[in-house]
């Protein structure tokens, strides 16, 4: 049996306390401002009266100004509670420097190298796993499990849900027209969720006919495939827990968001919408955390 492997290190860097300040959130207040009225003008067939709109605009941001100040609140505690787990963590040479860079972006954080580089971080001789916010990765070891696949429409998950927004928007328009729903409905007002239908047919046909992207997850690898108009073979891009692979992992909403990196490579794997998230969110960690040898994965079984 072959020795396990080092494992990579791991780096925690939290949430600067200023990024968890309290905000009026603007932009959703924004789009409230610009889409009630299209939607009232769309649904009544007429401008309501101003009293009425100004009424439901008063209460829709109220409401969402309270579930954001709860939200801020409830990340606050958790981010004590992250360092009463981890004492010296907020003082750490490290975390200063990221909370002068720090960005609350979904995207691949960019200040992230030069924050390492001028904290004195070198490039470790294994692997290294960057979680941003108040994580704790899972207590793995020398977890050895047969490779792990992940379909395209499994990550996919509920956002094929967002598809039937277009029939059911498109059939209230047409059941208008015709007098068979007792109220006149406009597309116009519904502009938003239609772009948002659209767009989820758009990655449906591409990430699941077009481009299928599959994940295959074994001890120390996790592989991005994408096959060209669903057959033959795949393009692999291979993320080895070795030297030279740099992970990123950041919690956006209910998931954690893995950015991977390595050799000029860089792939994003979020699990918000899959199905089985939990699941494969296990299977992930398997894969970055596990010290056992990395097998040899074979791609004849990857020909469709």
């Amino acid at each position: 049996m072959e020795a396990p492997r080092p494992a990579p290190q791991i780096i925690q860097i939290p949430t600067p306390d200023a990024h968890l300040v309290f905000r009026w959130p603007r932009l959703l207040a924004l789009w409230t401002l610009i889409l009630l009225p299209l939607v009232l003008v769309a649904v009544l067939g007429r401008v309501p009266p101003v009293w009425a709109l100004i009424g439901l605009l008063a209460a829709l941001n109220a409401a969402s100004t309270g579930l954001v100040y709860r939200d801020v609140q409830r990340r606050r505690r958790a981010r004590d509670a992250f360092l009463a787990a981890h004492p010296g963590l907020d003082r750490a040479p490290l975390t200063l420097d990221a909370a002068a860079r720090w960005r609350p972006s979904a995207a691949w954080p960019k200040w992230l190298p030069a924050s390492l580089a001028a904290t004195g971080y070198e490039p470790p001789p294994t692997g290294r796993i960057v979680c941003l916010g108040e994580l704790d990765p899972p207590e793995v070891g020398e977890r050895r499990f047969e490779p792990y696949v992940v379909t395209a429409t499994e990550i996919l998950g509920r956002r094929l849900w967002l598809i039937l927004l277009l029939p059911i928007l498109l059939g209230l328009w047409w059941g208008g027209r015709r007098g068979l729903v007792p109220f006149r409905f406009d597309l116009a007002g519904f502009t938003y969720p239609l772009m948002i239908a659209i767009a989820a047919l758009v990655t449906w046909l591409w990430t699941g006919f077009v481009r299928p992207t599959y994940l295959r997850l074994a001890p120390g690898i996790v592989q991005v495939m994408r096959y060209r108009l669903g057959w033959g073979r795949p393009t692999i891009r291979s993320y080895r827990m070795e030297a030279g692979t740099l992970v990123v992992v950041r919690r956006v909403q209910r998931r954690p968001v893995f950015f991977l990196e390595r050799g000029g490579l860089r792939d994003t794997i979020n699990l918000n919408a899959a199905r089985r998230a939990a699941d494969i969110e296990e299977h992930l960690w398997w894969a970055l955390l596990s010290t056992a040898p990395i097998p040899r994965l074979s791609e004849d079984e990857l020909v469709e």
